[in-house]
């Protein structure tokens, strides 16, 4: 199976803001990418009785409500990020163009 794997460079973050950007990549691994088990605990709903059962799905996963005193924080990670990959794309603009 081939798997492509699309990752920032640590050298673009900075050493600042790794921790939080480690903990945002494990909640979009564990909660939103994949839905890890683990995290959200899950529990079978049973909703009635009688022939025509419904069945559900209650979790108690950890919700974005958690990274909420880091808001401040991830919008300078975000505004980091962004600033240095636009920079990144005119550098290779400018090669590009220069090439042909």
């Amino acid at each position: 199976i081939y798997k492509k794997s699309h990752k920032i460079s640590k050298d673009i973050i900075p050493e600042e803001y790794l921790d939080l950007h480690y903990e945002v990549m494990n909640l979009r691994d564990t909660l939103f990418a994949h839905s890890d088990i683990s995290t959200n605990n899950p529990k079978l709903a049973i909703l009635g009785n009688g022939e025509n059962p419904i069945f559900g799905i209650a979790s108690e996963g950890k919700y974005l409500t958690d990274l909420k005193d880091n808001l401040r924080d991830m919008n300078k990670l975000i505004e980091h990020y962004l600033n240095t990959l636009y920079k990144q794309i005119k550098d290779l603009e400018k090669v590009m163009l220069t090439e042909n």
